[in-house]
């Protein structure tokens, strides 16, 4: 899929700009009939914004501007509040290793 995508989007680049945007409108009628017969009668949950969104949170954040990152990404301050919290849990889970170089270099003498 993610194939197809590339290629009809270095086609829609050559194309005149009527032609690209019938093209956009087939792919994504073709993309919105794939998510039916892979999810139809499912219920699926998508993410507001996803990981890059919590990320430019994570960014952004300057210890106490909850408020402002809430109404910027159209969010709830609870929201903010957690984003920030798993954020923060993941970097503190985050393995740190030692500078290998020294321990290796170490065994070599």
């Amino acid at each position: 899929m993610r194939l197809k995508h590339t290629l009809l989007l270095r086609l829609s680049q050559r194309l005149p700009k009527a032609e690209a945007g019938k093209l956009a409108s087939a792919a994504a009628r073709e993309a919105v009939n794939q998510i039916c017969r892979d999810y139809g009668g499912s219920l699926v949950y998508i993410k507001k914004g996803g990981y890059r969104r919590d990320a430019m949170i994570r960014d952004d954040f300057r210890g106490r501007n909850h408020t402002e990152l809430a109404r910027k990404y159209g969010l709830s301050e609870p929201a903010v509040y957690k984003i920030l919290k798993r954020e923060k849990d993941a970097r503190s889970r985050q393995l740190i290793l030692p500078n290998l170089d020294s321990i290796l270099g170490g065994l070599n003498r």
